[in-house]
């Protein structure tokens, strides 16, 4: 009889699993140190980045994937990976569901292959049919992510011949992509690398390469879209109101193929309502201050409704961004906010606070590291044009004792190269790259040990993701600290 192996703790696939070994490496798991290999296993839900998806494929090509998988939830993180890697999966106390006709009448113009995926998704889901989608957000595109399991699901779709029916723009990668020796990666990480870009151009991917589209598109308020960064939707969700559920980086690449995804979820408004209401009875000041709040209410709600602040566009982000990180937040409200108040009175069975306190042990959580930092890491998000000319203003004057990476989207470095306003960063001694993320790039290849960041999400994966300690605090903070 298989072993069944039981958590009622979300997994968070893209850092809380070796994909050599099965194990379970998250050490705030009740299941680490534990492996998932050959056992069927049972949990509520994945948490965290969409790309984790590649890492069941992964497991299953080396042999150290479960034999089966139980949700608690519909997750399409995990049941994507389930049907690439042919890991059988169900969800507790829900039957698969057969679409109606005229539902698979609407992709009966894709190719055969793409219209068995969406099925076979939608009917584990149990979703009532499918949406047309104006535009897509592909996630899985840094090598660290997707690895050689990933180049070989592009390669299956480039090699079709196929090209996406919808705008498409791509996740940030493992390196700039023109100044990625100045990172000192390895070339042959860079070769694989480009090759992912080069399969993704050949099926019509916009090379607008960053987790901020919505700092670079016009998206309308009310439009369905198919977004893979977990941050992006959380924020689109909610401060934009453009719909979109937590799309997987396999289902961003169909979704931008066929031109549909699965109705259900953030798509429907029944859904989005909060679950948790969160007083914030603290002064929070800076982007690592909201940070901070989103990291906890990642852990303590599904969608929040926070009550007590009044953050500016740069601090929505970092909200988004590491209540996504922590948990799967796909959506939040704020009361005050007039576009981001629940459509309708809803009953919030819970309410919780987060205090000073709370605030500081979040601190003190996602700093792992006594020592200095060995490279300061800003932009996760991409900092956008405003956010940058900030920046130059904050730290002129002073230099960085150590190096500084500033990332963005080739457009906005491309701006203040234009602006001449590269130079007074480097005189700094920040670098700025684009196209990249430090989350998502080999920094333990290229030998950082610490990492200073305002970040909460990047001081969530870095520990387990690049192997490195973290030191967390706001921007003016590490710039008062390691800049003279």
């Amino acid at each position: 009889m298989t072993k069944k192996l039981i958590t009622k703790q979300p997994i968070s696939l893209l850092d809380g699993i070796d994909r050599k070994t099965g194990e379970i490496i998250d050490k705030n798991h009740e299941l680490y140190g534990q492996s998932i290999a050959g056992v069927e296993l049972h949990f509520p839900i994945s948490s965290g980045s969409t790309v984790g998806v590649m890492t069941l494929i992964e497991l299953k090509e080396n042999n150290k994937a479960p034999t089966k998988i139980v949700l608690e939830e519909p997750d399409t993180n995990v049941i994507a990976g389930c049907i690439l890697a042919s890991i059988p999966i169900s969800i507790q106390d829900q039957p698969i569901t057969k679409l109606p006709e005229g539902e698979i009448k609407k992709i009966s113009h894709l190719p055969e292959f793409l219209q068995d995926l969406l099925i076979r998704e939608a009917e584990i889901l149990g979703a009532e049919g499918f949406i047309p989608i104006e535009r897509v957000q592909i996630a899985g595109v840094s090598y660290k992510t997707i690895g050689e399991g990933g180049i070989k699901v592009l390669k299956y779709f480039a090699n079709k011949k196929l090209k996406f029916t919808v705008p498409t723009t791509l996740n940030p990668a493992g390196m700039d992509l023109e100044d990625w020796q100045a990172q000192g990666i390895p070339n042959q990480f860079a070769k694989k690398q480009t090759q992912i870009i080069n399969l993704f151009k050949q099926m019509g991917a916009n090379l607008s390469v960053t987790c901020v589209p919505y700092d670079l598109l016009e998206l309308k308020s009310g439009s369905h879209v198919a977004f893979g960064e977990s941050s992006a939707v959380a924020y689109i969700n909610s401060v934009l109101n453009v719909k979109t559920n937590r799309e997987n980086a396999v289902k961003t690449l169909i979704s931008a193929l066929s031109g549909f995804t699965t109705n259900l979820g953030m798509h429907l408004d029944i859904n989005r309502t909060p679950d948790v209401e969160i007083k914030v009875e603290c002064k929070l000041t800076s982007r690592a201050d909201y940070g901070a709040l989103g990291y906890y209410a990642g852990s303590h709600s599904n969608i929040p409704y926070y009550k007590g602040i009044n953050p500016n566009t740069t601090q929505l982000k970092a909200l988004a961004a590491a209540g996504a990180a922590s948990g799967s937040i796909p959506l939040f409200f704020i009361e005050g906010i007039p576009n981001m108040k629940p459509k309708s009175e809803t009953i919030i069975e819970k309410t919780i606070s987060f205090t000073q306190n709370d605030l500081i042990n979040v601190y003190n959580e996602l700093t792992t590291a006594s020592a200095k930092p060995d490279l300061i890491s800003i932009g996760c998000p991409h900092l956008n044009l405003q956010e940058l000319k900030e920046l130059i203003e904050m730290i002129k004057g002073r230099v960085f004792e150590i190096p500084a990476w500033i990332s963005t989207a080739a457009i906005f470095k491309e701006k203040l190269r234009k602006e001449n306003l590269i130079k007074s960063l480097e005189q700094s001694n920040i670098k700025i790259y684009s196209d990249c993320c430090v989350v998502v790039a080999p920094i333990e290849l290229i030998g950082y040990k610490t990492i200073g960041t305002d970040s909460a999400k990047a001081a969530k994966y870095l520990p387990l993701f690049s192997n490195c300690d973290v030191v967390f605090n706001s921007i003016d903070n590490l710039i008062k600290f390691y800049s003279k």
